[in-house]
């Protein structure tokens, strides 16, 4: 036979208490959006950059969950075969290192030219194991010893005639 459970509040065990949520669901979403236009010149040997709207604090209510780490942005590109490196970080901690995307040129597939906008989506999953505040983000360069400039959120309009949309950078706390 088949039973409905209908519930009008879920209260915590205690008065801060916060109910187990089952494995996979997401306990908590923090996001946020900027469109703040940011130039990088530095590459990977001369340190990676801290770019305005890549970093976002989240305080996980279980030291069980997960966190996943979403980041979508735009990057034009004005050398064609410039390649970028992405680092994830908690706090100080370096979680991943993402080597040479946005590499190739528009997608009219001219390779020999830049001035390209592409989107980037960097994703990655974490477990830190906390219930303390811990801030998340993405540091860009260049890749090895390359120069050149990205530019993140070009709003000018200038590169391949368009505007971009912003970054948005996606936290969610995963029950385990």
């Amino acid at each position: 036979p088949m039973s409905t459970l209908s519930v009008d509040t879920i209260q915590g065990k205690t008065t801060a208490g916060t109910v187990a949520m089952p494995s996979g669901y997401i306990i908590q979403f923090v996001f946020n959006e900027d469109y703040t236009s940011t130039a990088v010149t530095q590459n990977q040997n001369t340190g990676f950059v801290d770019v305005t709207g890549f970093d976002l604090d989240i305080t996980p209510k279980f030291s069980s969950s997960k966190i996943f780490i979403n980041l979508k942005f735009h990057a034009s590109n004005p050398t064609a075969g410039l390649g970028m490196d992405a680092k994830i970080l908690r706090d100080s901690t370096a979680l991943k290192h993402i080597t040479n995307f946005n590499h190739r040129a528009s997608e009219d597939g001219n390779a020999s030219s830049g001035n390209n906008i592409q989107t980037h989506v960097i994703s990655h999953v974490d477990t830190p194991s906390s219930t303390s505040s811990l801030t998340y983000k993405i540091q860009i360069a260049h890749r090895t010893t390359n120069g050149g400039t990205f530019t993140i959120n070009d709003s000018t309009g200038s590169t391949s005639g368009a505007f971009v949309g912003g970054t948005m950078l996606t936290l969610m706390e995963i029950a385990q």
